[in-house]
């Protein structure tokens, strides 16, 4: 009984010194959700937000072409209407 309650904790340490190299290989203290399910929770929910901000930077971009757009057409009649004066 006492042999295999050892063998058992040194499976568990080398299990963990395992995880511990995958960690320090990778750079990221979380390598699947399970390692802190909090933390992932937290994590998903950035990245979300990140999305979603990239899609509002884009429309602010496409808002502001269209609005140049239109500025230069209102510009252009401007000049054709003061030219035909």
């Amino acid at each position: 009984h006492n042999y295999q309650s050892v063998q058992n904790d040194l499976r568990r340490q080398e299990n963990k010194v395992h995880h511990n190299q995958e960690q320090l290989a990778s750079g990221k203290k979380l390598l699947k959700p399970s390692d802190d399910p909090l933390a992932a929770h937290y994590i998903q929910n950035i990245s979300q937000q990140q999305e979603q901000l990239q899609q509002y930077l884009s429309s602010i971009v496409l808002v502001r072409n269209r609005l140049e757009n239109h500025e230069v057409n209102i510009a252009n009649a401007e000049n054709f209407a003061d030219e035909s004066k």
